[in-house]
This record gives C-alpha cells, sequence and structure tokens, in this order.
C-alpha cells in the first residue's frame, strides 16, 4: 500500500440548485457527473459531462460558470461532444468564477446534446494543522434551470484508512445543509475513490 500523503481527510461536497420546480422549462439539464482526480501536487483534473435539453429552443450553446476559491487557478483544457469533436469556446474571468462561453455563434441548436468539458483546478485542498479538507461545489451556482441527478466521482491518488476519512454531501438551495444526497467510497490499487450522487432531481 502506498504511504497516505493526507491526513484526517475530509472531503465536503455540495450539489447546487437554483430554480423552482413548479415553473415550467424548456431547456433542462438531464444529467449532470463530475470525474475529479486530485494528484499529489494539489491539482484537481476535472471532466464534467452535462447532458443538456435544449427543448424546443434554439441556442448557440451554454454557458458553464465554475467557482474559484483562488483568482484564476483554473485552465480549461478542452470542450467537445461525447465523440471528442471539438466545440467553439472562449473563456473570461470574475473575482471567484472562470466562464466559460460554449458554442457557434453563426449557428444554432436545439434539442439534447452533450458537452464534455476538461479542466485543471490549483490548489484547491486546504492543509490545516489536524486535517486536509477538499471543499467542492460541483454544478456551480449559476444555473438557471432544473437539473436531473448531479453526481462525481473523487479519485486520491493514495489508499486512506476509513479512520482517517471524513465525508459529507449537500444538495438543494445555495447554503442549504439538507444532505439530501449519497456517497460511499473503495480503496484499490493504491487509489481511495468517493462516488456522490444527489437522490433526486435538483430544484430550490
Amino acid at each position: 500500500m502506498q504511504k497516505n500523503i493526507f491526513k484526517n481527510l475530509r472531503v465536503i461536497i455540495f450539489f447546487i440548485a437554483l430554480c423552482s420546480p413548479s415553473i415550467v422549462f424548456a431547456e433542462t439539464i438531464n444529467s449532470f457527473h463530475s470525474d475529479i482526480n486530485v494528484s499529489t501536487d494539489n491539482i484537481l483534473s476535472i471532466q464534467e459531462t452535462i447532458h443538456y435539453d435544449f427543448g424546443y429552443e434554439y441556442r448557440h450553446g451554454i454557458f458553464r460558470d465554475i467557482p474559484e476559491t483562488f483568482n484564476h487557478n483554473t485552465k480549461i483544457l478542452s470542450v467537445t461532444d461525447e465523440k471528442g469533436i471539438s466545440y467553439l469556446y472562449n473563456t473570461s474571468h470574475t473575482y471567484n468564477q472562470t466562464s466559460v462561453k460554449i458554442g457557434d455563434p453563426d449557428s444554432t441548436i436545439t434539442g439534447e446534446n452533450t458537452y464534455v468539458i476538461t479542466y485543471e483546478v490549483e490548489q484547491e485542498i486546504s492543509f490545516f494543522e489536524t486535517h486536509d479538507e477538499l471543499y467542492w461545489n460541483v454544478n456551480g451556482t449559476e444555473w438557471a434551470i432544473p437539473s436531473g441527478v448531479v453526481s462525481a466521482t473523487v479519485t486520491f491518488p493514495t489508499e486512506i484508512d476509513p479512520s482517517e476519512l471524513d465525508a459529507t454531501c449537500y444538495a438543494g438551495w445555495f447554503g442549504a445543509t439538507t444532505q439530501n444526497c449519497t456517497y460511499e467510497y473503495s480503496t484499490e490499487n493504491n487509489q481511495t475513490i468517493f462516488t456522490f450522487k444527489s437522490n433526486e432531481d435538483l430544484y430550490a
């Protein structure tokens, strides 16, 4: 077994809902999954797969606003469809997020489309005297449409003893303390793997 490089690890995961189920929307996120791989040098390698349904609307594409703990610590590597075909995109930064504008300004799309966004985030694990902590908002706070089930897999590059693990997930409106989600974990092949999932579709 590889030596554990994290001490008393806390993993805190958020799934955010931002709209009311009583409102009818043409557009929906059918599902949102994030694969998060943690490196030993405190870099998160993330691949998000977003199944987005524009319904009967015609749009150029979508915006993905990625929250940041530190300014400009996010690097977008690629944006493709499920077949690996690249989308046009550009990025911009504010004090607390990286915004990715995805789509062709000269054409529109409709119906169901898949977006695979790959990026890296630096320095997201906090190292305290008594423990280390990953605090991560999986789907962000800027979606104005309903979402189906949101899930995430978080992989650490070491086998961590269960006595040194403390994982929590929250699902609901921003700031919610409702643990309407589940997780499980396993250790194998010098890795610790967490799987988080909201229990139901996300509305505020």
